[in-house]
């Protein structure tokens, strides 16, 4: 772009013909899927001079050349750090996408964490946001990092008070450079049964009473 403040909207840049092919661009800890016709995610242009990881269905090659008119242009949004709960870039990194957090309030934050390690924070703003989730590369700065398979654990720290409470969900393992859509995190830890064991009854045969195990 002429302004290194500047950047070009995704849907600016990228042509008609990929929509729906791409699904998902990601770069540093900024990611964007494409989901029910449009872009959601902290990443939302292109800056000149930065470097992008395209995840599409099909192969695809094509270029963009930025015009000197005729095109908007977006100011590259300044990215925001909760103080406290700050994590490095790794080359290892996952992208989960999260679409509900009922408990939530607009300011609120979600932190992944590692065995109490920070890995990864993104800020909710009422919409579907992107928590990236560092793994360890192999690096001392990425010790303690999520290796392959492992899950995150989230985390939702309320902005006016400053608690943390434990957020729960379906959560795949990590794998390295995945994008991850989670339909809804919630503080409710409700586990919900899928079988029924009944064992044996003793004593047996009983009189005038029995004892019946079951789980």
């Amino acid at each position: 772009p002429g302004c290194e403040n500047e950047c070009i909207l995704l849907e600016d840049a990228l042509p008609d013909e990929l929509e729906g092919i791409v699904y998902a661009i990601f770069s540093g800890d900024d990611a964007a899927i494409y989901q029910n016709g449009g872009w959601y995610g902290s990443l939302m242009c292109f800056d000149g001079f930065m470097g992008y990881w395209f995840r599409s269905y099909e192969n695809i090659d094509f270029q963009f050349n930025i015009p000197d008119e005729g095109i908007a242009r977006a100011i590259t949004p300044e990215k925001e750090i909760l103080s406290g709960y700050e994590f490095n870039n790794s080359s290892q990194v996952a992208f989960y996408f999260i679409e509900n957090l009922p408990q939530a309030q607009i300011g609120d934050w979600v932190i992944a964490m590692n065995n109490g390690i920070v890995v990864g924070a993104r800020k909710w703003t009422g919409s579907m946001i992107d928590v990236p989730t560092m793994g360890d590369d192999g690096e001392s700065y990425s010790y303690g990092y999520l290796k392959s398979g492992e899950s995150p654990q989230f985390m939702l720290y309320h902005n006016n008070t400053g608690e943390l409470t434990p957020l729960y969900g379906t959560t795949p393992g990590f794998i390295s450079n995945e994008v991850f859509v989670l339909d809804e995190l919630t503080d409710e830890n409700a586990i919900q049964p899928t079988t029924l064991s009944l064992g044996d009854a003793y004593p047996n045969p009983f009189n005038p009473v029995t004892n019946i195990t079951f789980s």
